[in-house]
């Protein structure tokens, strides 16, 4: 993917503090941007809480919490918003497919958790 200028305006309402010196937009540059909002900050305390206690209750609580934010990202802030769209365009804004992978893996980290200690339990 290459910087094009014809959507530098764009570019200048999506991501405000790039410049076309910075380069192309990478996916790790999209996920760093989603953690640092505050469901991002709440996303990555859960992950902690689910590292450290590892019960049911902290893999649902993952699972629910990262598909939401999975879904706030893709469905919510990029599909409505044109600017970011347009920015990918530009090369301001980078693809999601790693912040995809990683709110997806630990999704199914946490479902398979529950699905563990239920399985565990009944028999």
């Amino acid at each position: 993917m290459s910087i094009d200028l014809d959507y530098l305006v764009d570019c200048k309402r999506a991501r405000p503090d790039w410049t076309p010196d910075d380069g192309v937009a990478s996916s790790f540059y999209e996920l760093l941007i989603a953690m640092n909002s505050p469901s991002g900050y709440v996303w990555v305390a859960v992950v902690t809480l689910f590292l450290w206690k590892r019960n049911a209750l902290s893999g649902a609580l993952l699972a629910f919490l990262s598909l939401a934010l999975l879904a706030d990202w893709n469905l919510f802030k990029y599909n409505l918003v044109d600017d970011l769209y347009l920015g990918q365009l530009g090369g301001c804004v980078g693809s999601l497919e790693v912040a995809n992978v990683v709110l997806l893996t630990a999704s199914f980290l946490g479902i398979a958790l529950v699905g563990f200690r239920v399985f565990r339990r009944v028999f």
